[in-house]
């Protein structure tokens, strides 16, 4: 353009350019996944990785596993508004329970702006509508939230699991959400892997499957028993790791290796380093733990790890901070008709126990009953009536009222009913007090002063009841979240109940999936059978939040006196579930759990009470054995990314200048002349000015296109954060329009001008200024990725990013020399603004003529500009820290490369028990693309300036 005559005045270079470097500089912080900044989130590193890991992988299917609390929907609410952003008219279904439909729409509006996108489709199914689900076979992306709730219900040919895998598998981007943990039953975990990869994972392989997963326990043992500090046991734990393998050639040459360093007693050579022992120990746990892992796109975090994660020493970086949990109150319950609940529960125990006994029958069918029957007893007799007479009358009216569980029916249906059970039950009939839900409501009324409480209530409908009883008596902000009330009742409740405070009275219904963290009170009326449901309760409490951990209360029995008491110590000392998070145990509870209530059976309260302390050692050595299990799912991966992209978006935040170089473009005269109205809080509006814009119609319909919504936003994350509203980050519609805006103007990208420096006793000397902007070059990956039929470029873009910084360079070459200026004060001079003053004159197209007569004329101009251009490229690496970054990228791409390689070896080498080698393959020859492009960066010309240096002013002045 410069030597065409194109050349512009030099304020559009100084409005276009800086707002081109801060949009760069984003890009580079967030390694273009531009949902991370422009979403209304706090920034934590661990949602950030797995978000990028499924952002970077042009195979989009993957299991986010994170135990509860730590912000999956986060994470997947950064992939959806990715998604939105990369196709604007793309089409998403989030499969969720049906009563957190609304909670899902009210995040993914208020956090990831999802009606940014007007021409987008976005559908929040339920997991009860398995029958609409075929209508979204056509959609780009599936999110299935608790998906082990739909993976886990019956046979793989029943329904709802036959039209989920039909969804998934129609799809080509899938996310399954689910906190149930890595080691769940071999036919929900082989559900959900085969409706990432049916192929990988085929129900037609369960056996095998089955045979995989069963030894990884031992496995687990023996691979973290492989350590080079201890040579002298290293071949005894090479030959129990053999005898859990089937044959694997490579496993044998690797263990040769490790073997061959060693002499007869186990010592190390002479001619041996222990280096050398270490590496081939490495590659040895390498090679099993990644033929073994359980799938290459399973993404889980663990709870202990993010929680005591080591924050970095600038304190840029805040931390993860969860409400937490406190020992519980207890409030002893004496009215008659709870009296009556525990006497009817132990009489139906001792009964069961001694006709089982006299008859030698099964008690294990009978723990599961007792199980069940002790979850309802608490308050009002109702709930314990109906599920005693849906065991014995087989009453379905009755069993809907107690809100069986599809588990709970079938413990109830299969255990063969007893001879006295129905004199039972007539006998609870004939003798019902009716005082327990006036004591429950006496002891709640303290509770209706709290800011914010949540009752729990459990299964049944004492909540329904609790609730209306309440009411009946003039309560006031007490709110309902029941079944019975509906879903779209309860979000309304959930929704007051923030604003408001108040008393919430949840039923089972609220103890999946819900966000109640704001509690500073937690009641517990009845306690569920299972303490993974308890986990699930509690874990609606403790989340992520930095407020106050609640009080909580246990209603129910004084201590040693009955079943109810006994089972509470045992959830409180044994698996200590109101203490600490058992989420990553979830398997050891499952279980160890028939056993406990065999124990209840057979000894009563004495027996139940006396499981706690071996629950609790059970459960400290399950954690021993997770931490081995961890080596099985980790070895491999790679300890130091390239870049820490949550610590560098932090970074650029705290960086980022309150006066914003795109809000001046939008404001400036030289730029697009919009009106920027501030509100009183911060909030900022942009809309047409009086002005006319300085950009022609087809540039202004950029921004006129942008929705009304997406004007209005926060230029400070932390304000946004409090306050609520969009931020004025890339992947906002109107910052993207002004991206494509200067991409697309010519204005600021040539600009010529004299100008005076009093110094300056020698001749005019022309400067020339190249603004470059530096970025891996894409092309050698592209062709490697168009190979395998994988043409996403923009998943090839962020993987680039995350090695390898974009950034913006402008070097100064006089044209006099082949150098670039280096001195800092003639640097500052060049750069200064232009002024458009006596010192400072625009070479427009009627001054140029004398820019050129410096040279000699037009040709002598055009040759010195194609010189100085090049030796700017040559200069280049000089000037900047351009062979620092290549060379941080490439020993970061290096890392990765050696895993992957690693990885498909091992794969290869197992090909027996697996068939997704080719993946690790293909990964590794992207990375080997990438390598390439980093080693040899694309440079482009972004903007070109001329300045002549004199002591006079211009001639025509």
């Amino acid at each position: 353009m410069l030597l065409s005559g194109g050349q512009e005045s030099p304020y559009f270079r100084d409005s276009r350019l800086p707002a081109l470097e801060e949009l760069t500089a984003q890009r580079a912080a967030c390694a273009s996944v531009p949902a991370l900044p422009s979403s209304r989130v706090q920034i934590h590193g661990h949602q950030i990785s797995a978000a990028l890991k499924v952002l970077s992988d042009p195979v989009q299917r993957y299991l986010l596993a994170d135990e509860v609390g730590l912000g999956k929907t986060i994470e997947a609410g950064f992939v959806i508004r990715q998604r939105f952003l990369e196709d604007p008219r793309a089409k998403v279904v989030v499969v969720a329970p049906e009563p957190l439909r609304r909670q899902w729409l009210e995040e993914l509006l208020e956090r990831f702006f999802v009606d940014d996108f007007p021409h987008a489709e976005l559908v929040v199914s339920s997991h009860d509508s398995p029958e609409k689900w075929s209508q979204y076979h056509d959609f780009d992306l599936a999110v299935v939230d608790e998906a082990h709730l739909l993976a886990g219900m019956g046979e793989p040919t029943a329904s709802p699991y036959v039209e989920l895998r039909r969804l998934c598998h129609a799809v080509p981007r899938l996310l399954l959400l689910s906190a149930t943990p890595v080691l769940q039953k071999e036919t929900t975990h082989l559900g959900l892997l085969h409706l990432l990869d049916p192929q990988v994972y085929s129900w037609e392989h369960f056996d095998s499957f089955r045979q995989r997963l069963s030894v990884r326990r031992e496995l687990a043992t023996a691979v973290y028993s492989l350590d080079p500090l201890f040579s002298y046991l290293l071949a005894d734990a090479i030959d129990q790791v053999r005898n859990l393998l089937p044959e694997d050639s490579r496993f044998d040459t690797l263990a040769e290796d490790v073997v061959a360093r060693l002499d007869d007693d186990g010592d190390l050579r002479p001619d041996a380093t222990a280096d050398d022992l270490a590496t081939a120990v490495a590659a040895l746990r390498g090679h099993v733990a990644e033929t073994y892992r359980l799938h290459r796109r399973v993404l889980r975090n663990r709870r202990v790890s993010v929680l005591n994660a080591r924050l970095d020493d600038a304190g840029v970086m805040a931390p993860f901070e969860v409400t937490g949990r406190r020992s519980p109150q207890l409030v002893v319950l004496r009215a008659h008709e709870h009296q009556r609940g525990r006497e009817v529960l132990e009489d139906w125990q001792v009964r069961t126990r001694d006709h089982l006994l006299d008859t030698a029958g099964d008690l294990a069918p009978y723990a599961e009953v007792l199980s069940v029957l002790t979850s309802r007893v608490g308050g009002p007799l109702d709930d314990l009536r109906d599920a005693m007479s849906f065991r014995v009358r087989h009453d379905q009216a009755a069993g809907k009222r107690a809100d069986l569980s599809a588990q709970e029916r079938r413990f109830l249906r299969e255990a063969p009913r007893l001879p006295f059970e129905a004199d039972i039950l007539r006998d609870l009939d004939a003798r019902r007090p009716s005082d327990g839900m006036t004591e429950l409501v006496e002891r709640l009324r303290p509770a209706l002063a709290a800011r914010r409480a949540v009752v729990f209530a459990g299964r049944g409908q004492l909540a329904s009841s609790l609730h209306s009883t309440l009411m009946q008596q003039g309560a006031t902000r007490v709110r309902e979240h029941t079944r019975q009330a509906g879903a779209a009742a309860a979000e309304d409740a959930v929704r007051e109940w923030r604003e408001q405070g108040g008393l919430l009275i949840c039923d089972a219904s609220a103890e999946d999936g819900r966000n109640l963290q704001l509690a500073d009170l937690v009641l517990h009326l009845r306690l569920p059978g299972n303490p993974n449901e308890l986990e699930q309760r509690i874990g609606r409490v403790d989340r992520y939040g930095s407020t106050r951990s609640a009080q909580q209360v246990v209603f129910g029995d004084a201590s040693d006196t009955g079943l109810t008491a006994a089972w509470r110590e045992v959830l409180l000392n044994g698996h200590q579930v109101f203490t600490r998070s058992i989420s990553a145990l979830q398997d050891a509870v499952d279980r160890e759990l028939q056993g406990l209530w065999l124990a209840a059976l057979e000894d009563g309260a004495t027996g139940l009470a006396a499981t706690a302390p071996a629950v609790a050692k059970s459960l400290e050595d399950e954690t021993k054995v997770l931490a081995q299990l961890d080596v099985l799912e980790t070895s491999y991966e790679s300890a130091s990314p390239a870049r820490d992209i949550a610590h560098g978006l932090a970074e650029w935040e705290l960086s980022r200048a309150d006066d914003s170089p795109l809000l001046r473009l939008l404001e400036g005269d030289e730029g697009f002349r919009f009106q920027l109205r501030r509100r009183q809080r911060g909030e900022v509006t942009i809309s047409s000015g009086s002005r006319p814009p300085l950009l022609g119609p087809q540039l202004l319909a950029e921004l006129r296109t942008v929705p009304e919504k997406s004007r209005t936003g926060w230029t400070d994350r932390w304000d946004a954060l409090r306050n609520g509203g969009r931020l004025f980050r890339i992947g906002n519609p109107l910052i993207d329009a002004v991206g494509r805006i200067l991409q697309l103007d010519d204005r600021g990208r040539a600009s010529a001008h004299w100008r005076v420096d009093p110094s300056w006793r020698l001749e005019p000397l022309p400067y020339f200024a190249f603004d470059y902007l530096v970025e891996v070059d894409l092309t050698p990956a592209i062709e490697v990725a168009r190979r395998e039929g994988a043409g996403d470029l923009l998943a090839l873009r962020r993987r680039a990013d995350r090695f390898f910084e974009p950034f913006h360079r402008r070097l100064w070459i006089p044209s006099n020399e082949a150098v670039a200026v280096d001195d800092e004060k003639l640097l500052a001079w060049l750069d200064a603004p232009y002024r458009n003053n006596a010192s400072d004159v625009n070479l427009n197209a009627q001054r140029i003529a004398s820019l050129h007569r410096l040279f000699g004329g037009v040709d002598g101009f055009e040759e010195a500009a194609h010189d100085a251009e090049s030796s700017a490229r040559t200069e280049l690496a000089r000037m900047t820290d351009l062979p620092a970054r290549r060379g941080f990228a490439q020993a970061a791409v290096r890392e990765e490369l050696a895993v992957l390689s690693a990885q498909a070896e091992a794969r290869r080498a197992a090909a027996a028990i697996l068939t997704d080698d080719h993946s690790a393959a293909f990964d590794r020859a992207l990375t080997q693309a990438l390598l390439q492009g980093i080693g040899a960066p694309k440079v482009s010309l972004v903007a070109v300036t001329c300045l002549v240096r004199s002591g006079q002013r211009w001639p025509g002045a």
